[in-house]
């Protein structure tokens, strides 16, 4: 049974959006180096932190299947370039960043 941590760890859409921005930033998942002189902005993730922060709204959670969805969406990039375990490690700190209060 999945916790919706949105519940008992309510915060600001601008915060959690802040939070998930810097952990997408921090994996680099397209390798633009967010944040680096000559490069993109830290806050290069922003769009797709809104997306996975809609998803964490509504179902208190983020999983493997959301990050591929919205990389997806946004990037034509299904991840395939990365294997579960790293996917999913993502996943982990994209979910402890989001619940945090």
């Amino acid at each position: 049974m999945t916790t919706n941590t949105s519940d008992t760890h309510p915060r600001s859409d601008d915060a959690l959006v802040a939070s998930l921005t810097e952990g997408l930033a921090d994996a680099d998942l397209e390798g633009l180096q967010p944040g680096q002189p000559g490069w993109a902005p830290r806050d290069e993730y922003e769009p797709e932190a809104e997306s996975l922060a809609a998803v964490f709204r509504e179902r208190g959670t983020i999983d493997v299947a959301d990050l591929r969805a919205v990389w997806v969406h946004w990037f034509s990039d299904d991840l395939s370039g990365y294997t579960p375990d790293q996917l999913e490690a993502v996943v982990a700190d994209l979910r402890t960043r989001a619940a945090a209060p």
